[in-house]
C-alpha cells in the first residue's frame, strides 16, 4: 500500500529512514497449514524431549517466526493453521470472531441424547458456561462406538 506523512508519500520499495535508522518494509502475514499427528505437541519446547509440531514444519527462510493459531491435544491429529504475524493467529482463535471450527469426535458407548441437546444449545461445565454448538452423528462402525462431526 501506499502512506502519506505531511504531504510526502511513500510506495513499496522506497526506504525510510528515520534518526540515522531505516525502517524496514512490513511484509504481508504468511499463513500455513501442517496436518499435526498424534504424538505431537504444540510448543516450541519440550522439557520432556517429546516431538513438536515446529520439529516437522519447514519454515521458510524469509519467516522470522510461526505461530500456531490455537492448539490439539498430545492424542489428537488435524490441521493446525499458523501465522507470521501475532495479530493474525490472535484474531483467528478468538472465539468472538466467530471463526468456524469442525472437529471429529469419537464417542465410546452411546451418548445420553439428553446430553447431546443440552450441548446443541449450550451447557455449564464445571461453572463455565458454553455456547451451543452444533453435532451431528456421521457414522457408527460398531454399537460401542459412534463418530460425530462438532
Amino acid at each position: 500500500g501506499t502512506v502519506t506523512f505531511e504531504n510526502i508519500t511513500v510506495v513499496p520499495g522506497q526506504k525510510i529512514v528515520c534518526d540515522g535508522q531505516e525502517i524496514p518494509e512490513i511484509k504481508s502475514p504468511r499463513l500455513f497449514r501442517y496436518h499435526k499427528q498424534r504424538g505431537e505437541l504444540v510448543t516450541l519446547r519440550d522439557t520432556h524431549g517429546r516431538t513438536s509440531v515446529f520439529d516437522k514444519i519447514p519454515i521458510p527462510d524469509d519467516v522470522q517466526k510461526l505461530i500456531a493459531v490455537g492448539r490439539l491435544d498430545f492424542d489428537t491429529e488435524g490441521l493446525l493453521l499458523f501465522s507470521s504475524c501475532g495479530l493474525l493467529s490472535r484474531r483467528l482463535e478468538l472465539p468472538k470472531n466467530r471463526f468456524q471450527r469442525v472437529y471429529e469426535a469419537r464417542v465410546l458407548g452411546t451418548p445420553n441424547e439428553e446430553k447431546i441437546e443440552e450441548l446443541r444449545h449450550g451447557a455449564e461445565i464445571d461453572g463455565v458456561q458454553y455456547r451451543s454448538i452444533d453435532i451431528t452423528p456421521i457414522f457408527a462402525p460398531s454399537a460401542l462406538v459412534k463418530f460425530y462431526d462438532i
